[in-house]
């Protein structure tokens, strides 16, 4: 991760279908846009799927969006600074760097909201 060279596709989070024709959309807007657009030029019926998980897209779906490297999207993946020493704090290091982490959290824990009965 430090030297850039782990990546993450991102599948679509939804699939707009006219039974002929598909479109993948990556968020709410794009998924409007693309129901506005097949049902102004569709005759069909306009289904939209939401993509819970790897599973539910069929293989050509999972191709033409996971594993084809001409349409993938593909995200480097990175760490900021705290995002590192945090990382550090929980999973490595000194256990004293833990126990300051969970006093200083458990300290603004509102408890009058917490059913403790």
């Amino acid at each position: 991760v430090k030297a850039g060279m782990v990546y993450v596709t991102l599948p679509p989070l939804f699939v707009v279908k006219d039974g002929q024709q598909r479109i993948y959309c990556q968020d709410e807007n794009e998924r409007d846009a693309a129901v506005a657009q097949m049902k102004s030029t569709s005759k069909r019926k306009v289904e939209v799927q939401r993509n819970k998980g790897l599973g539910e897209m069929d293989a050509d779906d999972f191709w033409n969006t996971v594993l084809d490297p001409q349409r993938r999207t593909v995200i480097r993946v990175h760490l900021d600074d705290a995002e590192s020493r945090l990382h550090h704090t929980l999973f490595g290091g000194p256990p004293e760097g833990r126990r300051t982490w969970m006093a200083d959290v458990a300290a603004r824990v509102d408890t009058s909201a917490l059913d403790l009965a």
